[in-house]
C-alpha cells in the first residue's frame, strides 16, 4: 500500500497516544523490575558466600603468626554444607592471617577476612 500525494495522513487520536504511553511506562517498569530482581538475587547469594565464609575463618580459630597454608573449607568446616552458589572453598592462611577465597557462579569471588 503506497500512500499518494493527495491523500492525508491519518492522525493519531488522544486515546491512541494514552495507550502507546501506557505501553511504554509498562514495559519500561517491567524493564526497572527485572533489574531489581536480578540484583536483589546476587545480593543474597553473595551475602551466603561471604556468612559460610566468616563461619569458616571462625572454624579455623586463631593461627600462628608464621603459619602459611592452604586448606579446603569443607575439611574445616566438616558439619556445614557448601552454599548451593559457592564453586569452590578454600581457606588461605598467610602469615597467620586466615583468609576465606570463595569463588561462586558467574565468575566472581569472594574474599572474607577476620
Amino acid at each position: 500500500m503506497t500512500l499518494s500525494p493527495d491523500q492525508p495522513q491519518r492522525e493519531i487520536t488522544s486515546d491512541e497516544r494514552r495507550r502507546m504511553a501506557r505501553t511504554f511506562l509498562w514495559i519500561l517498569l517491567a524493564f526497572v523490575a527485572g533489574v531489581a530482581l536480578m540484583v536483589a538475587v546476587l545480593s543474597v547469594q553473595g551475602r551466603a558466600a561471604r556468612e559460610y565464609g566468616s563461619l569458616v575463618i571462625q572454624a579455623a580459630g586463631p593461627q600462628n603468626a608464621q603459619a602459611t597454608f592452604d586448606r579446603p573449607c569443607a575439611q574445616v568446616l566438616p558439619g556445614k554444607p557448601v552454599p548451593p552458589n559457592v564453586v569452590s572453598c578454600v581457606l588461605e592462611v598467610r602469615q597467620g592471617q586466615p583468609t576465606a577465597v570463595l569463588k561462586v557462579e558467574g565468575e566472581r569471588q569472594y574474599w572474607v577476612t577476620r
